[in-house]
């Protein structure tokens, strides 16, 4: 029976009892008993999901915030020890403890681009990253097997269907213009034909979850939390939102490596669509400015409004 097989099997059968990711000093308690002869720890406390504790570069501990994360964990642990063994520029699971929960990994190294700086870089460049990101998705496809993964995989407790009906169609945005774009894209999002699921996804390749080099070259790729079932479109949909160059070179790509055909429009409607989703929710300011920016960047009329 392989390791991660039994991994699985433990994960399933032990429930953590011990939540400490909103206790940021018994977690760092943990972390210091993990390494009695370390002095560097930082606590990155800014997260919805976990707490997080680096260990002088080299290490990263996951305290999760409650039992619905971590049972969603369950799949990326699964991902992650199947990865180990690859040339993936993915964190190495160490160790996973049930109580108190948390996840022992390996420190990436990089540094985060933002989308600015990524569109504002020669075109070389961002064809590169394109390249780099689609390669390191279309590897990770190959790697994980459904079979092996899907029944871990954690129902989301809400519909996303539900929540773009509900921001975009019922709701009505008190900019004409915003409203008109969230109503079409709706539409649109409602009665294109979706691409079947069939493959496991990262789902969550946005600027924040990739680690670049100096210059700008792939070195990591960061939190598997949101792997799911879906597509190659699904997947790479994040790269347009990182400009037509890089999105360009990602589709052109990942068609090359695996001899299909994808569906461009469907990635662009995809990202456009969850963006107006993010533009109209409630909440959260930070989301709210970010997509604004990148609703911009497809629609120059709308820096008008402010």
């Amino acid at each position: 029976m392989s390791s991660s097989l039994v991994l699985e099997i433990a994960y399933t059968v032990f429930m953590p009892t011990r939540y400490l990711g909103n206790q940021p000093a018994e977690a760092l308690a943990v972390a210091k008993k993990l390494y009695p002869h370390e002095t560097e720890f930082k606590v990155i406390n800014d997260g919805q999901e976990n707490l997080i504790i680096t260990v002088r570069q080299a290490y990263n501990v996951r305290f999760p915030r409650n039992e619905e994360i971590w049972q969603r964990s369950l799949a990326e642990r699964s991902i992650l020890a199947r990865l180990t063994p690859l040339t993936l520029p993915t964190p190495k699971l160490i160790s996973v403890s049930e109580s108190p929960a948390y996840i022992q990994t390996s420190y990436l190294k990089g540094k985060h681009l933002d989308v600015d700086a990524i569109r504002k870089a020669p075109i070389a460049v961002q064809q590169r990253v394109g390249k780099e990101i689609a390669t390191f998705t279309y590897q990770l496809h190959q790697a994980l097997p459904v079979a092996a993964i899907k029944p871990l995989l954690v129902s989301p407790t809400w519909s996303y269907d539900d929540y773009l009906k509900r921001v975009l169609d019922e709701q009505v945005n008190p900019n004409p213009q915003i409203n008109a774009l969230a109503k079409h894209y709706y539409n649109a999002w409602m009665h294109k034909k979706q691409i079947p699921k069939k493959i496991i996804i990262h789902d969550d390749l946005h600027t924040s979850n990739l680690l670049f080099s100096n210059n700008h070259h792939l070195t990591g790729v960061l939190d598997f939390g949101a792997a799911c079932m879906g597509n190659p479109e699904q997947e790479l949909r994040q790269t347009y939102r990182l400009g037509d160059i890089v999105f360009d070179a990602a589709i052109a790509m990942y068609e090359e490596l695996s001899g299909q055909s994808l569906d461009r429009e469907t990635a662009k409607l995809w990202t456009i669509t969850q963006e107006l989703g993010s533009y109209c929710r409630e909440d959260s300011d930070a989301v709210h400015a970010r997509a604004f920016d990148n609703l911009c960047y497809w629609f120059p009329q709308l820096k008008s409004i402010g």
